[in-house]
């Protein structure tokens, strides 16, 4: 049963690329606009992509093998003679406004708040790439994701999101609204981002763990982190843990769909084999 599950699940991360355009030269600038770029362009039309590409070990860096790197910064970006910069974050309205002075054009990403706008922003995308071909097999692929756990029934309880720092999520982030697609409640009920509760974990742990942006050395943290704090260690012993890649979440885009089926095999285990309430001192 698991191993049919986890079958159904696997994504073999193909998809149809356009064709070279003669004399494109697409960069971009920054950890979102690496994905997107990678994602849905033909390597033949990418002139170089961020520094950042190399913190996403799991999806970025992979195909970005090779290729030259280049900060937010209008002369290095001006030196490649790009046809199009492709940007998320990275740069601010300054940059921009300086690059299409020089006759560069821009696209910035759609501000993705929740997993609803994922398939517009993969459209638009795709629409702004010349790749619309490569965003709606992306597309199909999130919404399948999306299907998969909606198939499941409510009520999984509720599910810590733990990353490197001392920071978790309240229930109004997209990645809150990702874990809820699967069944889960946010453990944390307070809005935006907040400290961990150590001392609540400890009193009322959570039934499921979800850790992320442990598979990225940019954002490990010393060891002073509440994430590795002794007594939240304690207190998450034997819980069921599911591990995401930081660029699945980071960002979101159909990759958020991947971490999806991730959590939804979690669910499945944490369904077939409920944690075991640990016995009481001096009980067996």
């Amino acid at each position: 049963m698991a191993g049919t599950l986890m079958a159904n699940l696997s994504l073999c991360g193909c998809t149809v690329l356009q064709p070279v355009r003669h004399g494109e030269r697409i960069v971009s600038i920054d950890y979102c606009a690496d994905q997107m770029l990678l994602g849905l362009v033909a390597r033949d039309r990418i002139a170089a992509v961020s520094v950042e590409a190399d913190n996403d070990p799991g999806f970025a860096a992979p195909l970005a093998h090779g290729l030259p790197r280049i900060r937010a910064d209008a002369e290095r970006i001006l030196a490649l003679r790009p046809t199009l910069v492709v940007r998320s974050y990275a740069g601010g309205p300054r940059l921009a406004a300086a690059l299409r002075r020089a006759g560069v054009a821009v696209y910035t990403l759609p501000y993705v708040a929740s997993p609803h706008d994922v398939s517009a922003a993969m459209t638009s995308s795709g629409q702004a790439l010349g790749a619309e071909r490569a965003a709606t097999a992306r597309g199909a692929e999130w919404r399948a994701s999306v299907a998969r756990a909606q198939s499941l029934a409510r009520g999984g309880g509720t599910a810590l999101y733990l990353t490197p720092g001392d920071v978790t999520s309240g229930p109004d982030s997209f990645v809150a609204r990702l874990i809820g697609m699967a069944g889960y409640a946010s453990y944390d009920g307070r809005p935006g981002w907040n400290r961990l509760p150590l001392e609540a974990i400890a009193a009322r742990p959570p039934a499921l763990v979800v850790r992320a942006f442990f598979d990225s050395k940019a954002n490990r943290q010393d060891r002073w982190s509440s994430s590795s704090h002794a007594v939240l260690r304690r207190a998450l012993a034997g819980r069921a843990s599911v591990d995401i890649p930081g660029g699945e979440v980071a960002c979101g885009n159909w990759l958020a769909g991947r971490a999806l089926d991730r959590l939804v095999v979690a669910r499945h285990f944490s369904l077939a084999f409920p944690t075991r309430k640990r016995a009481r001192r001096g009980q067996p």
